[in-house]
């Protein structure tokens, strides 16, 4: 009898709340049962059969979920749609209020791996009023059911695509920084200190 195995092919059937536990296991990576771990964190349909694979069946589905893994899709996705509801990305982080900031901060400090989920809720919120590909979002009061939401149904192919927008943005702050210093403050930055 032949065990029956879903593994996704695309970024978009992995949800948020996979994605986050793939990411607690990561420090796990030394361990035999990682290879496992991550199967059973991705897969679907008959786990427990997954012990009776062999070990190069094991090794294949692994790096099979690893390489969609890696296959980031960049492009930010401003717009998604959950259970027929559209959640637009903030349209402007530069007018983030203090409330959406400190709350960002705090799950952050909380744990960016356990909250991710709450940061978006943050940064994704329902769509009120659309004009083309121009749209607005409802005031921040609160995440309210969004994170729970977003665990369950939030697709991975939108998470790349908001941690590409981050790594630019810091990457562009990095560099207004450093060219605001002089040569010599730059030079005591990068300067190897003495042992």
């Amino acid at each position: 009898m032949k065990a029956k195995l879903i593994i996704p092919t695309s970024l978009s059937e992995i949800k948020l709340k996979e994605y986050q536990q793939f990411m607690l296991i990561q420090d796990k990576k030394d361990d035999k049962g990682f290879m496992l771990e991550v199967i059973r964190t991705f897969a679907k349909g008959d786990l427990d059969a997954v012990e009776r694979f062999p070990v190069s069946k094991i090794e294949e589905i692994y790096l099979s979920i690893l390489t969609l893994l890696q296959s980031e899709e960049n492009a930010l996705k401003r717009v998604i749609n959950i259970n027929g509801v559209e959640y637009g990305f903030h349209p402007d982080l530069q007018e983030l209020t203090i409330g959406e900031f400190s709350d960002i901060e705090e799950f952050i400090k909380q744990g960016y791996s356990q909250n991710i989920h709450k940061i978006l809720a943050v940064l994704y919120r329902p769509v009120n009023r659309k004009h083309g590909k121009l749209y607005g979002i409802e005031p921040y009061s609160g995440t309210g059911k969004r994170p729970d939401i977003f665990l369950d149904h939030f697709p991975v192919d939108a998470l790349h695509g908001v941690f590409v927008f981050f790594s630019i943005i810091e990457n562009e702050s990095m560099m207004n920084i450093l060219s605001s210093l002089s040569k010599q403050e730059i030079e005591k930055l990068f300067k190897p200190q003495p042992q």
